[in-house]
């Protein structure tokens, strides 16, 4: 396959799958038994044209369902997954039978009213594998912290032979993190602040930490010093940076912490007062990729095994549009790493309906996605395309690259998933939420109070998803969480220019600061600000909105980002991304 175009930078998240052969070229079963039957309601035959542009499904629907009169329903969290969908000509039962195999659904109902959910029986199979990963890593958690002098040997053996300075002070602190193993699945994490601890625990382990950290203080200002020196021998200025102060060991943070990038993880450290981070232990569970793309193995899905795609497989007898080569000449007016838009290009140029996942991917920063570096331009035929969408070229910082996505055939349509769609499906923001911030954000070009009571609702995994909180989470409680159950007008002066403080806040307020302080914690420190900045970045999907919040105790501030669904992101954020027209004969 022959690409044209700026293609440099690397695939910096590679998700690796075991390796999959086959075109997946023939038809699949139906997902919905029989219930979405063309003879039995003709109003399923009528033929749509769709672009769905990462739009949730219940929007999508919505839309189908006013263009059709056809009355669609989804249920459950299924209704808040951002679908791509490029069909320029299908019947819509069709339309809606792909969308259910594309996320493992099923149909029900009759002309009266069509409904769409996730199976009992395959919720329970993918919930199952997600809940051994969730028992390996906090498996590994209590047998690590219950045997101390395991850990430390293990440390040892980890580093081939050199234990970490942190290890000799595993058996003061493995005890204060134990109590908090079952809060792990629930809440994510687990932080005890030092200042909180039991005075005679606190100046004990002080007394053996505070020497580790002025050893480390010291390395960090003997290689800032020698870097500047470097910068002065090439005649060229050192950036201004302020000289950090000398952490103090009993004002610093135990934590352990869930974490989702190619597979469940779970870090135990300890992070200073100046914010420096310092990881003890990184248990992982098994990568449920092979897993995940199991669970599509009847449809014969089809994996690229290397960057920039895979050599063509020999086309079927008769040539179909998936076999045949596409040229998309180059686009002065797409973003290069718009690569939704590369494939509305590709579908408009072929004729073949594509139908994706789409999901926000933030460990990169804001404008990175693994589907980003998909050439805007160039010529190959639609597998060449949709192998190198999964396995983009490029080479990674660190570690051998792998497939993000893999994808299948169903007649002329081709339908492509996430490889680590049982995590992600986990951490997409509710649709309502993502409704609510738009009609906010038009109305006065910011959130609302009410929500951060939303936001304040997010599960721990849809929190880690939104951008750079790791060993934050804490912040992110008293910002967010903790802000969220304050009354309207102090939710009001927190997302206000100066933000909220204690000194602000009327008694009620103060009596739920003060019951959800942390322990040890002077809850009259409290403060809370939080500011909000739109933002076009297509390789998320669009718009996002970018949430910075600093609270008590913080050094700068963390931003969340938000994917902002079908809307742009110019004043007023009008509607884009989403079209349903009827195809007339």
């Amino acid at each position: 396959m022959r690409f044209s175009g700026t293609v440099s930078l690397p695939l910096l998240l590679a998700l690796a799958l075991s390796s999959v052969s086959g075109a997946g070229a023939g038809q699949q079963t139906s997902t919905t038994t029989g219930a979405l039957d063309p003879k039995q309601d003709t109003r399923l035959a009528t033929r749509v044209r769709v672009q769905s542009e990462g739009i949730p499904l219940r929007t999508l629907l919505g839309r189908l369902s006013d263009r059709t009169g056809v009355r669609l329903e989804v249920t459950g969290t299924a209704a808040d997954e951002r679908v791509i969908a490029f069909v320029p000509s299908a019947p819509l039962a069709e339309v809606l039978d792909h969308l259910a195999d594309l996320y493992r659904l099923s149909w029900s109902g009759d002309r009266k009213i069509y409904r769409l959910r996730k199976s009992p029986a395959a919720a329970r199979e993918e919930q199952a594998l997600r809940n051994r990963a969730f028992r390996q890593v906090t498996g590994l958690l209590q047998e690590r912290l219950g045997n101390p002098a395991a850990a430390v040997r293990e440390d040892a053996r980890e580093r081939g032979g050199q234990p970490s300075v942190w290890a000799p002070l595993f058996p003061q602190v493995f005890p204060l993190l134990a109590p908090g193993i079952g809060r792990i699945p629930l809440e994510g994490h687990y932080y005890v602040d030092l200042a909180g601890a039991p005075p005679a625990t606190r100046e004990k382990l002080a007394a053996s930490l505070q020497p580790v950290l002025e050893e480390q203080h010291r390395r960090y200002l003997e290689n800032r010093r020698r870097l500047q020196e470097e910068w002065r021998a090439m005649g060229q200025t050192p950036p201004p940076a302020p000289e950090p102060p000398l952490p103090k060991a009993e004002e610093g943070t135990l934590l352990v912490e869930l974490s989702v990038e190619h597979e469940l993880r779970l870090t135990a450290g300890y992070r200073s007062n100046s914010a420096t981070w310092s990881p003890w232990l990184n248990l992982q569970a098994d990568d449920l990729r092979s897993e995940a793309l199991a669970l599509y193995r009847d449809r014969n899905p089809r994996l690229p095994e290397q960057a920039g795609g895979m050599k063509p497989l020999p086309p079927p007898a008769g040539t179909g549009p998936l076999d045949r080569n596409v040229e998309l000449a180059p686009d002065p007016n797409q973003d290069p790493k718009d690569w939704i838009a590369t494939l509305r290009r590709l579908s408009a140029a072929s004729g073949v309906s594509l139908y994706a996942d789409c999901y926000s991917d933030y460990l990169n920063g804001y404008s990175e996605h693994p589907r980003s570096h998909l050439p805007a331009a160039g010529r190959g035929s639609v597998r060449e395309w949709l192998d190198t969408l999964g396995f983009p070229p490029g080479k990674p910082f660190s570690g051998p690259a792998r497939a993000n996505s893999f994808w299948w055939q169903r007649g002329n349509t081709a339908l492509v998933r996430s490889a680590g769609w049982l995590w992600d499906s986990q951490r997409v923001l509710p649709a309502d939420l993502t409704e609510r911030i738009v009609a906010s954000v038009r109305r006065s070009g910011r959130l609302d109070p009410a929500d951060l009571a939303g936001l304040a609702n997010l599960t721990y995994l849809q929190v880690r998803q939104g951008g750079n909180v790791a060993h934050h989470l804490d912040h992110w409680d008293l910002a967010v969480r903790l802000t969220g159950r304050l009354s309207p007008a102090a939710r009001a002066q927190a997302l206000a220019k100066d933000g909220v403080t204690w000194v602000q806040l009327r008694p009620a307020d103060r009596e739920i600061v003060a019951r959800f302080y942390p322990a040890g914690r002077d809850p009259s420190r409290f403060r809370a600000r939080l500011s909000t900045e739109v933002r076009h970045h297509p390789a998320q999907g669009g718009a996002i909105l970018t949430l910075s919040f600093v609270t008590d105790g913080m050094l700068g501030s963390h931003p969340f980002h938000l994917s902002l669904p079908g809307v742009r992101a110019v004043e007023g954020l009008p509607e884009t991304g989403l079209s349903v027209e009827l195809v007339r004969d």
